[in-house]
């Protein structure tokens, strides 16, 4: 089975708390592995960089084919085309991840709606549990180091 995963990447203080988004990858295990993009943006408005995600999914599906696409939203796997308010009420515990969600849902299912009518995929919300998307991780991680370094001149 071919998958696509995608992840982003913020630069962390002393304590680990992210300061500042500035890169996101969408992955697959074969050539050509990933695409990848400079993002920076406030972490504080930063929880749509899960569509900017899906959209990278979407671009990478361009290129390769795939069997299903996982993104890095820990909400036990459910097909987000057709993820409801009330179904996210019910899998989300957080009440501001809930509303962050709630706020990006309708973008993220047209994006999966257009992967399901253009190459007959789901996108999960798989989370930590796809081994694919900690592989996003590690990439991001990578590609952040070198978009960080590359703006540091």
């Amino acid at each position: 089975m071919k998958l696509i995963a995608a992840d982003s990447a913020a630069i962390l203080d002393s304590q680990f708390k992210p300061q500042f988004i500035v890169a996101a990858v969408s992955v697959v295990v074969e050539p050509p592995y990933r695409l990848a993009e400079p993002i920076f943006r406030e972490v504080e408005t930063g929880f749509d960089v899960i569509v900017h995600e899906a959209q990278l999914c979407l671009n990478l599906l361009a290129q390769v084919k795939a069997d299903v696409v996982h993104l890095d939203m820990s909400l036990g796997g459910v097909s987000v085309e057709v993820l409801t308010p009330l179904e996210l009420a019910n899998l989300c515990s957080g009440r501001a991840g809930r509303q962050n969600i709630l706020k990006i849902l309708p973008h993220l299912r047209k994006i999966a709606g257009e992967i399901k009518r253009l190459h007959d995929i789901d996108m999960l919300a798989i989370g930590k549990e796809s081994v694919l998307v900690r592989i996003a991780e590690l990439t991001v991680c990578a590609e952040s180091h070198f978009v960080c370094l590359q703006k540091s001149g």
